[in-house]
């Protein structure tokens, strides 16, 4: 009979990388979902601040940036970019009136941390997080 004594050990290294995978997925999974529901509240709490704190010049954008870069919560204000690279916050109308409906967009990108994920058609690094939120302006 031969020896079995590395068979554990070739088991071992057949399956660790596919473990491996498994293990970085469902973290990368959690922090997507994370994520996205740190972003909706943010998008809800900015579009309800818009609609009671609006400004009549126009530079509601500004206000909405400010406002965000103050109270981003566990988001990165660095990394609201849309995939063109330009910002990812946005507010429609820019012109607020009484009665009408404030519109907050948030496009967040965040990293994969699972190896190989370019490597998986239909995923790409970064991916992009977008959130929308409607109050009318009181």
């Amino acid at each position: 009979m031969r020896s079995e004594k590395g068979q554990a050990a070739v088991e071992f290294a057949l399956v660790l990388p596919i473990l491996l995978m498994l293990i970085f997925g469902i973290i990368d999974f959690g922090r997507i979902l994370y994520t996205k529901n740190a972003l909706t509240a943010l998008s809800q709490e900015s579009a309800r601040h818009m609609s009671i704190y609006y400004v009549s010049d126009g530079t509601n954008g500004t206000v909405l940036s400010t406002y965000i870069s103050a109270h981003p919560g566990t988001l990165a204000t660095t990394a609201f970019k849309k995939s063109d690279n330009s910002s990812g916050i946005q507010i429609s109308p820019t012109t607020i009136t009484t009665g009408s409906e404030v519109n907050v967009t948030l496009t967040y990108k965040i990293y994969y941390i699972t190896p190989f994920v370019n490597m998986i058609p239909g995923l790409t690094n970064p991916f992009y997080i977008t959130s929308s939120s409607t109050f009318r302006a009181e």
